[in-house]
């Protein structure tokens, strides 16, 4: 295992060099580097495996090339040498990746200690007992990391690292039929019987073991190259998934790239294990997505219907929150049924629906004369919905509902609105039914809220808008008696005039020479 000291200070860079028997403590002592940007320049051939820094330096500061160093090489060990005053970029140093520090104060023992402590980790990374031999270690060195993640051609990796990664021979290009492939194992469910760190950890064991597979860390999952042939190995691993979730209590998931007969054309196995990935949530039940198998998916329809609109609006409308979310569920319950689901049309469907939402709460508002909403419209982006859309969905759409019980918060909402309604048509012969069919809610039910929200019954409510209109109308135009009386829903114009008297005291005509 490979260790680079940097440090722009030369007493203490010929110090830890010269102090300290590396290779009695398993470690090989690259030669040490005056500058972050130095150390920048040879890493790509020396390939450290443990880099020790100084904090400060002249040009580029240690966490800085930290940083680079753990984008392009993230299993790389970076310990900082730390003064007494620079503990401040301690937090820092943590979020650009640092394993670990060391004051520069500290005498051999310490500092050796810190350096085996990540020579542990490294190890560690593959559980207790791991060799320091054989495909791992070569993980280590980044040949596969090389091929997978940097786009190097077999040609630029030595031919005895490509052996080791891959020793059967009929796994290489031109042999008899092996093949390899990337997948990538997520834990979708917790273990009940161990922790995630050691599950990950059973897992590349296993897989080591059944495939002959090349296995690493891959953010929270594990990445493996399989060397397998077709359908045999496809079945084989799904045999494998099942024991693993009976062994670790957990549910897993596995994406799968295509299998490919070239090194160089694994990066693009985990471009499709990648892309197969983010089935998780539509293919829960399986547990496996294959990308050979759903790049044929055509898609679901994006658009919503006219119905689920409806069916929509009638749950927003009715503030109840339970029923709210049983619809989101079985929304996408249905979506992930479908066997041409995508996670880019399950998406696009989402935007839709809520877009549809946000749209009629929009129409609601302007009817009733309300304030507009106060939230801008807020859509989900993919990787936040397929970490979970009934979640995500139920979320967006309580915020609708909750945003239009707000806009009624002085009166009850379907009053609100049918309300506006009614006013919009005095002059037309408005049914109680017809008001209750146009908000999507039961006449009897509506009828008993007039009553209860405005201490009228419907038809007197109606009566006292209309006589209110034909004041305003008289007062304030010149048109007819005959056209005001139709205007307001009325073509006997003597049933008008008696029933302008019994609400005002007057006739039309007196009304207006009196107003």
């Amino acid at each position: 295992m490979r260790l680079l000291i940097v440090d722009d200070d030369a007493r203490i860079r010929d110090g830890l060099a010269k102090a300290i028997e590396w290779k009695k403590h398993g470690l090989t002592l690259l030669p040490p580097a005056a500058s972050a940007e130095e150390a920048l320049a040879r890493f790509a051939e020396e390939r450290p495996d443990i880099v020790l820094t100084d904090i400060e330096m002249t040009g580029m500061t240690g966490l800085e090339m930290a940083s680079r160093i753990k984008r392009g090489y993230p299993r790389t060990e970076i310990v900082v040498l730390s003064g007494y005053d620079q503990f401040a970029y301690m937090q820092r140093a943590i979020r650009e990746g640092v394993s670990d520090y060391i004051l520069k104060t500290s005498g051999p023992d310490e500092i050796v200690r810190v350096a085996l402590n990540a020579r542990r980790r490294l190890l560690g990374k593959e559980g207790p007992g791991a060799s320091s031999a054989g495909p791992e270690q070569l993980l280590r060195s980044g040949a596969l990391e090389d091929l997978l993640f940097h786009g190097l051609s077999p040609e630029r990796i030595a031919k005895e690292e490509l052996e080791k990664l891959f020793p059967e021979e009929d796994s290489l290009p031109g042999s008899g039929g092996r093949r390899l492939q990337v997948v990538i194992v997520s834990l979708r469910q917790p273990g009940v019987r161990m922790s995630a760190g050691f599950s990950h950890f059973t897992i590349r064991s296993r897989l080591r073991e059944r495939f002959a597979a090349v296995t690493l860390r891959y953010g929270k999952r594990t990445l493996a190259v399989l060397n397998g042939r077709g359908e045999e190995a496809a079945r084989a691993l799904r045999e494998t998934l099942a024991e693993l979730e009976a062994q670790l209590g957990c549910r897993l998931f596995v994406a799968a790239g295509c299998a490919v007969d070239r090194p160089e054309a694994l990066a693009d196995s985990l471009r499709e294990a990648e892309a197969a990935s983010r089935y998780e949530w539509l293919m829960a039940e399986s547990g496996f997505a294959a990308y050979e198998e759903v790049r044929e998916r055509r898609g679901i329809d994006p658009a919503c219907s006219k119905e689920e609109e409806l069916a929509l609006v009638q749950v927003l409308k009715s503030g109840n929150a339970a029923e709210l979310r049983e619809m989101a569920n079985r929304l996408c319950e249905r979506i992930r049924s479908d066997p041409e689901a995508t996670p880019e049309s399950l998406h696009a469907y989402v935007q839709a629906l809520l877009t549809a939402g946000y749209r009629w709460l929009e129409n609601t508002a302007s009817r009733t004369g309300r304030q507009a909403p106060r939230g801008r419209m807020r859509l989900p982006a993919p990787e936040e919905l397929l970490a979970g859309p009934e979640r995500t969905l139920t979320e967006r759409l309580e915020a609708i509902m909750n945003e239009y019980l707000e806009l009624g918060s002085e009166e009850h909402p379907y009053i609100a609105e049918a309300v506006a309604y009614v006013k919009e048509n005095l002059g037309r012969n408005v049914t109680l039914q017809q008001v209750a069919s146009h908000i999507h809610t039961n006449p009897n039910y509506l009828s008993d809220l007039f009553r209860r929200e405005t201490g009228s019954t419907y038809l007197e409510f109606v009566t006292k808008e209309r006589m209110e209109k034909a004041k305003a109308m008289l007062a304030g135009t010149g048109a007819k008696i005959k056209e005001i009386a139709r205007s307001v829903g009325y073509e006997d114009i003597k049933y008008f005039t008696g029933l302008f008297k019994r609400h005002t005291g007057l006739t039309p005509s007196e009304y207006r020479s009196h107003y």
